[in-house]
């Protein structure tokens, strides 16, 4: 073994690599304790946030402009202006963003919508899963059990991922993503002698005689794109038949890709590539068996990028006729963060006045870009507010800011209530909804991880309802929706802690609905398991298919469930919640008309809770 010293000149082999106190063996957390984009920075850009492009990612940018041919890289220096003008050959590598259709691996389909904004003016209205078509898989995508729990690239852990930003693409997105690529047509190498839809194992050796044929050699920092030939063979499908494989469940899919083995292992590692992408839904060969799997190690041991569901032929063909396989690449990944923002559009859309808070400095623009929307398109006075309600002081914090705001005429359009003229705070709507759920067995359970559940989940909700409490009306006309879970019900192996935290939100629902009853209804929501949730635990996604066998609503119907409900119907015994499920339950118990249920636990879940 040798330490590795980051500022040295070598880098060290896979064979050599210095397990690091606490970390995994084989894994490569040695670019800083803070660092969250992994290789592709650290090998390009040499360690520190604020490096300048190395020089080899500057001759990659000349590469990309130089003359090739008729077409490509027409270089004319402007000395006047200090320019260069370029005219150069580009490639997209992404697919249209409604294909795949239907998703992969039960996943939801891309949704557009066209709305007119002002009389002069449209807005483009997306809904979409990030990893349903072409993708980065982040560092948060792929943790890996060790000592007893789960560990993500650089030694983040669940309750990093719950309580802050750590480890989102936004992190990339600051730098984007810049460097050489470097492409092998492993499809083309092999004359397109196998069926991308079979377990083909495609080996290091093989992947060396395609770069030799190609006159490729590797250097430190390369991004490296392997075409499997899955995207011209699902081209070429009709709508049949890409909804016969879209259908189909995890098991029953076959796609080629990268072997497992450690040649395979070292290559990677000993290449230090940057990124690693491919065409095919998953970067290594499908079906996945378990440890071995590239994703175990390229993400959270050594911080490596993986892209999938590139659309890669028209690459492939400029790089044919060009002969070579070489180029200047850069992404820019998605910069977004969660998906607490869909609670605050759900209540916009029903002309609530609303409080938010959020945890980290990285939301804040995002905080005001959603403000700034919520206002223009429902006409709604919207604040939010920094607070970790995990922290003793952080319920407090948003409804201080509540009152600050809304109670004073100079800034709130509608406060004391809506009356438009400031004066006191009215809080008619409280809903708890932070929450965090660990999956883990009996075991494996730790005093932190009780502790920070039970801190968000039990403790968060009883301190925010006492700094809202002088604010309820006195009416009865106030609404408390606690957002618990099926798991508070049903023993589901894993649900050790959350089940039990989610138990004691629902006692103070009931104790609440008492203590409340002439100023307002509380009820907890129990939703079951939800279409955006399907890739669980084994242990736990064995026991859903379990009790979907006898759920009353769990069979999915054709034309009617969307292809991606199908699809994930078919791993599990049948279907379970949209989101959009959940969401209408909770508006509906907001409503003044819904004034006689109170204390109850509604199950929002098909049945599932019922066949107890």
């Amino acid at each position: 073994m040798t330490v590795f010293d980051p500022d040295s000149d070598s880098l060290p082999k896979l064979s050599e690599l210095e397990t690091k106190p606490g970390a995994p063996p084989q894994s490569a957390w040695f670019w800083g304790e803070n660092d969250e984009v992994g290789t592709y920075k650290d090998v390009i850009f040499g360690g520190s946030a604020d490096s300048h492009l190395c020089a080899d990612v500057a001759r990659a940018s000349q590469l990309a402009h130089s003359k090739t041919g008729g077409e490509r890289g027409q270089i004319d220096p402007d000395r006047r202006k200090g320019r260069v003008e370029v005219s150069a050959s580009r490639e997209t590598l992404r697919f249209p963003a409604e294909l795949p259709n239907p998703p992969f691996f039960g996943r939801e389909p891309f949704k557009h919508k066209l709305k007119q904004s002002v009389e002069y003016g449209f807005d483009d209205l997306h809904d979409m899963n990030t990893q349903s078509g072409s993708q980065w898989d982040g560092f948060r995508h792929v943790g890996m059990a060790h000592e007893g729990s789960y560990v993500w690239y650089n030694g983040i852990t669940a309750n990093d991922i719950h309580k802050t930003s750590k480890m989102g693409l936004q992190a990339w997105a600051k730098q984007c993503i810049a460097g050489r690529g470097v492409l092998l047509d492993f499809y083309s190498f092999a004359g397109k002698s196998y069926d991308p839809f079979t377990t083909k194992d495609i080996t290091t050796q093989e992947l060396l005689d395609c770069a030799r044929a190609q006159n490729l050699t590797f250097k430190y920092g390369d991004i490296l794109i392997i075409r499997s030939g899955w995207s011209e063979a699902y081209r070429k499908l009709d709508e049949a038949g890409r909804q016969a494989i879209g259908s189909k469940g995890w098991d029953d899919l076959r796609f080629a890709g990268l072997d497992r083995s450690p040649e395979t292992l070292a290559f990677l590692h000993d290449n230090y590539f940057a990124a690693v992408a491919g065409d095919a839904p998953s970067f290594e060969s499908w079906p996945m068996n378990g440890k071995t799997d590239l994703h175990y190690f390229l993400l959270p041991r050594w911080g490596v990028p993986i892209g999938e569901l590139w659309d890669l032929d028209g690459l492939a063909e400029l790089c044919k006729k060009h002969n070579r396989y070489e180029f200047f690449f850069t992404s820019s990944p998605c910069n977004v963060q969660g998906i607490g923002a869909a609670i605050v559009r759900s209540l916009a859309k029903r002309g609530a006045n609303i409080c938010f808070n959020y945890t980290s400095e990285s939301s804040v623009s995002k905080s005001e870009k959603l403000i700034q929307q919520m206002r223009t398109e429902h006409n709604i006075d919207i604040i939010s507010v920094k607070a970790d309600l995990a922290e003793k002081d952080g319920p407090a914090k948003v409804v201080e800011a509540a009152e600050r705001y809304f109670a004073n005429k100079s800034t709130s359009n509608r406060g004391g209530g809506g009356d438009g003229d400031g004066g006191s705070l009215r809080v008619d709507i409280v809903v708890n909804n932070a929450g965090v759920c660990p999956a883990l067995l009996l075991p494996d359970c730790t005093v932190d991880e009780f502790e920070y559940t039970y801190k968000v989940n039990v403790l968060a909700p009883l301190l925010l309802m006492q700094a809202a409490l002088p604010y309820l009306p006195h009416d009865r006309s106030g609404r408390v929706i606690n957002i618990s879970s099926i798991s508070a019900n049903v023993g589901t192996p894993g649900q050790t802690i959350y089940g039990g935290s989610k138990a004691a939100l629902d006692a103070m629902t009931r104790t609440w609905s008492r203590e409340l009853a002439e100023r307002a209804t509380v009820v907890s929501i129990h939703a079951g398991a939800v279409l955006t949730d399907m890739v669980p635990a084994p242990f736990v996604a064995d026991v859903v298919a379990h009790h979907n066998r006898i759920t009353p609503l769990s069979r999915a119907r054709e034309g009617v469930d969307t292809p991606a409900m199908m699809a994930a119907a078919k791993g599990i015994g049948g279907r379970v919640a949209y989101d959009h499920d959940i969401a209408e339950a909770v508006a509906h118990f907001t409503l003044p008309e819904v004034g006689w249920v109170t204390g109850h636990v509604i199950g929002v879940d098909g049945g599932y809770d019922f066949i107890r």
